[in-house]
């Protein structure tokens, strides 16, 4: 009996180990993108777009970002370009692809339309859900913006998938600039000394 279950935990063992590994993103769907760690949206690019970051690339692993919005700005917004000439591939209608990071994720991604396209076309080349209905999990907003009037309806040739709200210097208190903010003082105990 221990012989069969010995057998069964190095069986499944290549598989658990498998399990431990996130899936690969897939360059065509851009709505997996949100929150995606740049560690992995680096590996993606380089294995999809041959386009291969210094620093988040396929060898990267375990990444923890160490910046902080106030103290190490460069660091806490840090992750791979988007190659400018590739995202025609990811869609063809797509003009330009933005990326932005914060604290070691995607942040957002803002999709620039070769040509304005009615709201309801952008959703449906994007898959995304109608106005009202429940987005994907990663994603924390959509905003389909770029739009003027052409006859009777609006077109539009941006969108921008956030994953989070944006957090910057002027969210937190990063104190004067060149001064240091006082710690924050902790409470005191509940008076029953």
């Amino acid at each position: 009996m221990r012989a069969a279950l010995a057998g069964l935990v190095l069986a499944l063992a290549p598989a658990f180990a498998m399990a431990q590994e996130p899936v690969p993103l897939d360059y065509t769907n851009v709505l997996a993108w949100p929150r995606a760690g740049v560690d992995r949206f680096g590996c993606m690019l380089e294995r999809d777009f041959e386009t291969r970051d210094p620093r988040f690339n396929c060898a990267l692993r375990n990444y923890v970002n160490r910046g902080h919005v106030c103290a190490t700005p460069d660091t806490y917004y840090e992750g791979p370009e988007f190659p400018a000439d590739k995202a025609e591939k990811v869609m063809p209608q797509l003009a330009s692809i933005a990326v932005a990071y914060e604290r070691g994720q995607v942040q957002s991604v803002t999709l620039v339309f070769r040509q304005r396209q009615t709201q309801t076309a952008i959703r449906a080349l994007l898959n995304l859900p109608q106005p009202g209905a429940a987005l994907p999990a990663n994603i924390g907003a959509v905003d389909i913006q770029g739009c003027r009037p052409e006859g009777t309806t609006q077109v539009c040739n941006v969108v921008l998938l956030q994953g989070f709200d944006h957090t910057g210097a002027g969210d937190v208190d990063c104190g004067e600039e060149g001064v240091t903010p006082e710690p924050t003082p902790q409470p005191t105990g509940s008076g029953g000394d």
